[in-house]
């Protein structure tokens, strides 16, 4: 879905959803760090590959590949999770998932939009830029969180 389709949705010229962070976001919380980084590295080589970005998706989805236990336990009240459970709304709330989701999605959105200018020139274009998609690309994974996932 999102090489064929949000790969080519450009809202207000710039807002490209990306939706396939949500393969990476909903992994269980058991996932190793190896395991997760090798989950990340394969899920962004594969956006680049079949859009032709040479490494850009692969960096910024290593990127939330390593911080996200960091932001699991910065952002959670709980010291243990459940085994077995998965960071999802119906487990977690909408609250707990919104801000799961948006920081990790902003730091990717963030990072990619850095990477790709190669410049802080235009800063505080990419920080708009970068608020703009996240919270799309969040409303589309909430939105699919009720309408996709019935675990």
């Amino acid at each position: 879905m999102q090489i064929y389709i949000l790969n080519n949705v450009y809202w207000l010229g710039y807002v490209n959803p990306q939706v396939f962070l949500l393969g990476l976001l909903l992994l269980p919380f058991q996932v190793s760090g190896g395991v997760l980084l090798l989950i990340s590295f394969f899920l962004g080589l594969l956006i680049d590959v079949s859009t032709n970005t040479l490494g850009l998706h692969t960096a910024a989805t290593l990127l939330v590949g390593f911080i996200r236990p960091t932001v699991i336990s910065l952002i959670s009240s709980r010291d243990v999770y459940e085994k077995g459970s998965l960071p999802r709304i119906r487990y977690y709330g909408l609250q707990w998932f919104v801000k799961y989701c948006f920081i990790l999605t902003f730091v990717y959105t963030m990072s990619l939009y850095l990477i790709e200018s190669f410049s802080f020139a235009n800063f505080v274009e990419i920080i708009q830029h970068s608020l703009i998609t996240t919270s799309i690309t969040v409303l589309i994974m909430v939105l699919s969180q009720f309408i996709f996932i019935k675990d």
